[in-house]
Parts: C-alpha cells; structure tokens; sequence
C-alpha cells in the first residue's frame, strides 16, 4: 500500500553477540573487530554494496544529516567513540554497531512494506547470526539491552501523516486504542519529541512472546486502521469545515512562498498544511514526492549541510527561498 497518509516503514532487529559483554563493559578490541569483521562480511556479499562510517571519524553535522534521514540514531551519535553504522548505497539498509546493542539491524522502505523489509533483513541477520553466534535463550529469545526488545528482537513500524486525526482531536483516541494492542505512538523523531508536522512513528512496544509475523501483522493491521481513520476525518474537516480549512491551507501556501525568512518550527507547521492541501486536491502540485523532500531537506542538519551557513538567520533565509523555489507552481 501506499498513499500520502503512510510516508515510510522500517524493520528493526535488535542482536547482541554470545560471550561477549553488553554495553560499555565491551572493550575497544573487541568493538573493533567486531566492526572489522561485519563490514568485511557486508562487503563481500552479494547483498549490495555497504559503506562504513566511524562516527568517531564523522564530522557532526554528517552524522545529524543520518539521524534526519533515520539512517542512525541520536544514542549511536552520543556513543562517538565506539560508534559506527555500515550503510547500503540505497540508503535502505543500515546496521548500527555499538548502539544500545551490539547490532541493531534495519530497513527503511518508502510506503507500507513491512514484509518486504524484513525479508530483505533475513539473510543478513543469517550471515551475522552465523558469524558470530548471537546471544539466545530457549524460553525468552533474543537477549537484549533493553527488555522491552527480548524475544524476537524485531520492531516494525512507520512513519504516518496525520494531520486529519490531529486537527480533529481524535488523534488521543486513536493512541489509546492502540497502545490497547502494545502499539506505540510517538512523535516525528520518536520517544520523547514532538508531532511536527502532523507525523507520527508508530511501532510495537515489545516483542516477547510473539512471533515476526505476528508482529509484522499487528503492527499492518494497525496502520491499516489508523490511514482509514485519518482519510475519513479528512473528509470530515471537509465537510464540516471547509471554508477554514481551504483558508488556512491558503494562507500556509501564502506565507511559505513568499516568507523571507523560516524557521525550522515554522515550516513544518505550514509545510504540513500544504501537503495536506495538495492530497485533498486543494493545491495544483503535480508532484508531492517534491514536498516530501523538501522537508527532509529543511531540517535543522540538512539545511546547513546544503546552504553551509551556522549562522541561524542565514539559515532561516536560505530555507525560506528553498521553500518558495520549490513550492511556486
């Protein structure tokens, strides 16, 4: 399935190595045979083509690029030292080392595929299983830092566009019902952060005691009600609140076209109205996918990486042309 409620998925498995210490207790031997020995593994496989980033040897602002794109995570960053993520040159497959875990293995994939991402995970969860033997219980599974990921390791997940369950208040619901189910729903950068621009990550809250299926299967389920539950308040917004709805759209169009200046906070609570706009058929724009990149592109990292300006009112100018650039019909 794909539409512009589900914007993408990713498959997560979680993996620790036998005999091998968790956490910080590991030392830099180990870590960087580890490293070593798993990109040497990647890179001569026909599973595609990997590259290796230390984060030690990363500059900062790179790496916050990564975490933007949801390539790495903000706990693998602050673990500079001991760090690294091997990457494909798709952009879809990354494998974290020295994370909370030893691995933490993953696939991101545009649209509702979670099936497909996990198969594409499969054989090289195998290679490193057999490489390097995991750790493993009979009766709980998977042994992880973090309990809630015991089991079966793998969190599946998505990132939605909600802006319809969101302006009609029935977002708080919806994520009691699904918390009902052990579905989690969380802001745009995940636990702890904010619904910027109407998205949300959803993903199961634990993995003991279910099967992958079973939870890849949940986790659908879920996101099948959720985009049903969000087209629908948008036609309710429609139909009940037309007129302020096409202003508000309007005027969101109006301001990101013409502003002079765009803060990050700015723009993604007007941004998220004109892709709203356009997915009503309430903006002319041939091409959304064009939307959908210039948001990752006005992020906080990405946008300095682009325009090579710290200074934050450069930045904001240099969003807000990139912004009217790409949005002018």
């Amino acid at each position: 399935m794909k539409n512009d409620v589900v914007s993408s998925c990713r498959v997560r498995l979680a993996r620790n190595i036998d005999g091998v210490p968790f956490g910080k207790k590991i030392d830099q031997g180990q870590i960087d045979s580890i490293i070593a020995t798993a990109y040497g593994m990647l890179s001569n496989s026909n599973l595609g083509q990997f590259l290796l980033h230390r984060i030690k040897d990363m500059d900062l602002l790179d790496a916050k690029v990564m975490q933007e794109k949801r390539l790495i995570s903000d706990d693998l960053i602050q673990n500079s030292e001991n760090g690294a993520a091997i990457i494909d040159e798709f952009e879809q497959v990354s494998l974290m080392l020295m994370e909370e875990d030893h691995f933490r293995l993953q696939c991101i994939m545009d649209g509702l595929n979670l099936y497909e991402a996990y198969e594409r995970l499969i054989p090289i969860d195998d290679i490193l299983s057999q490489e390097f033997g995991y750790a493993y219980d009979l009766q709980l599974g998977h042994l992880t830092s973090c309990i809630t990921n015991v089991g079966t390791g793998v969190r599946a997940g998505a990132l939605l566009f909600l802006p319809g369950l969101t302006i009609t208040q029935e977002i708080e619901k919806n994520i009691n019902i699904a918390s009902n189910f052990k579905i989690a729903i969380r802001g745009y950068y995940g636990e702890g952060s904010g619904n910027e621009g109407f998205f949300y990550q959803i993903s199961n809250q634990c993995t003991l005691g279910l099967s992958e299926q079973e939870i890849l299967q949940s986790v659908t389920n879920t996101i099948n009600h959720l985009t049903q539950a969000e087209l629908s308040a948008r036609q309710t917004l429609l139909k009940n609140d037309g007129v302020s709805l096409r202003d508000k759209i309007g005027r969101a169009y109006g301001v990101l076209t013409n502003a002079y200046t765009l803060t990050s906070k700015e723009f993604m609570s007007l941004i998220a109205l004109v892709k709203l706009g356009a997915s009503l058929d309430l903006i002319k724009f041939k091409d959304q996918a064009k939307i959908d990149k210039l948001i990752l592109d006005c992020q906080p990292a990405k946008i300095i990486s682009l325009c090579g300006e710290k200074d934050v009112k450069e930045r904001d100018i240099y969003r807000a042309r990139l912004t009217a650039k790409t949005l002018k019909i």
